[in-house]
């Protein structure tokens, strides 16, 4: 179910995402994809806020698995790349 603004039929502008499978995205859209600053939620407790561009983690975000270890710092196309900071659960760097 999507929430929010509308261009020309798709999701565009500030608006909420949630999946059948508890996913939530809130935040940025363009062109029916996330972009730009949002937060993405899991079923199992993991959050991500940061950046997007069309529809991936791309620039700089932070993401909190349910586990308890995070990490901020810099995204490329959903993947951790370049300058940022891993934290373990035990709060080991």
């Amino acid at each position: 179910v999507y929430k929010g603004s509308f261009l020309s039929g798709k999701a565009h502008g500030k608006g909420t995402f949630k999946g059948f499978n508890g996913n939530v995205y809130e935040g940025s859209w363009k062109h029916n994809k996330p972009d730009g600053a949002g937060e993405e939620s899991w079923d199992d407790g993991t959050v991500y806020k940061g950046d997007f561009v069309q529809g991936k983690k791309h620039g700089y975000g932070k993401i909190t698995w349910a586990n308890g270890c995070s990490y901020e710092g810099h995204w490329a196309e959903n993947q951790m790349e370049g300058e940022g900071k891993y934290v373990w659960a035990d709060g080991m760097e």
